[in-house]
């Protein structure tokens, strides 16, 4: 019997962590918020979130390998917990996207400044150690807080989708703020 609530516990547990990177999934994400966002609202806490994508990241794969683009993500979601606190919470939420919970962050510079030392800190990287060639990625940055861009999870999750792609169509290694006005003018596809 204790096996058997031990097993059901692990089960749960794994159903919400990527396979990849061992990082929670976007289900965590969302129970996490659930009880979050309450507590941040009547505390009146800014939480912080920064939407991160790897600039081009097909490429890797068509040019190198599934392998390859797989070293990416796992080196991309370790250099993520290694630089934020520990109260932070990093999210793969799909593909070559991942989302930093940034809780009590004072104000949007404190997280742009931080989107910006991420996006410094990977560009730093190497892959296909020992090889002739030497693969560099960089990463963009897409900033939203709540409750100032957001007051749900659903806005939460939409509008660092928009600040990231903004932040993308702006080029390599960017990080873009979100503002309300992005909502109506932002090109999706």
């Amino acid at each position: 019997m204790v096996y058997t609530i031990y097993l059901n516990d692990t089960i749960k547990k794994l159903k919400l962590i990527d396979y990849t990177t061992g990082l929670y999934n976007r289900k965590y994400l969302v129970q996490h918020l659930e009880k979050m966002l309450p507590l941040a609202h009547r505390e009146k806490h800014v939480i912080g979130f920064l939407s991160i994508g790897i600039d081009r990241f097909k490429a890797v794969i068509e040019e190198f390998s599934y392998d390859v683009g797989e070293d990416v993500l796992i080196k991309l979601a370790h250099m993520l917990v290694k630089e934020v606190r520990t109260s932070d919470i990093v999210i793969h939420l799909e593909a070559d996207e991942f989302l930093i919970v940034l809780p009590n962050v004072e104000n949007a510079n404190n997280a742009e400044f931080i989107a910006k030392k991420l996006v410094d800190k990977f560009s730093k990287l190497e892959f296909l150690p020992g090889q002739e060639a030497v693969l560099k990625k960089t990463i963009c940055a897409g900033v939203t807080l709540y409750p100032n861009d957001s007051a749900t999870i659903e806005d939460i999750l939409k509008n660092s989708n928009i600040s990231l792609l903004e932040a993308r169509n702006a080029g390599r290694s960017k990080v873009f703020k979100y503002s309300k006005d992005l909502s109506s003018s932002v090109e999706l596809f």
